[in-house]
């Protein structure tokens, strides 16, 4: 518990300036599912006891980022190969700020260098 709380703070924190994009029905429906699951992890935790418990975490982690990172491989590989765009015109548009986000960092960067 000790090293979950800064975590918690800073990013209770942060969340302080971002705007949330929630109306009153999604946000509510979000909390009950996070106090469902705080319930649940305690009721399971109880019952698996800590020697059981924690191998349940490791692999459940394990899987779930090895499937979080193979998801992403594959989403970009269907971009890349399928053209994929979430609408139309988003490469473009990304794209061409990205050029002029370049540029202007390679001309600030020419104007420090002598």
């Amino acid at each position: 518990m000790i090293f979950v709380w800064p975590i918690f703070f800073t990013s209770l924190l942060l969340f302080n300036f971002i705007p949330a994009p929630f109306d009153l029905p999604s946000g509510s429906l979000a909390a009950l599912l996070c106090l469902f699951c705080w319930i649940a992890s305690s009721v399971l935790a109880t019952l698996l006891g800590f020697q059981l418990a924690w191998k349940v975490v490791l692999v459940v982690q394990l899987i779930s980022w090895t499937a979080q990172f193979i998801g992403h491989g594959l989403f970009e590989a269907l971009q890349i190969f399928f053209g994929y765009e979430p609408y139309p015109g988003f490469h473009v548009r990304v794209t061409s700020m990205v050029d002029v986000e370049t540029e202007e960092w390679r001309n600030k960067n020419a104007r420090l260098l002598p």
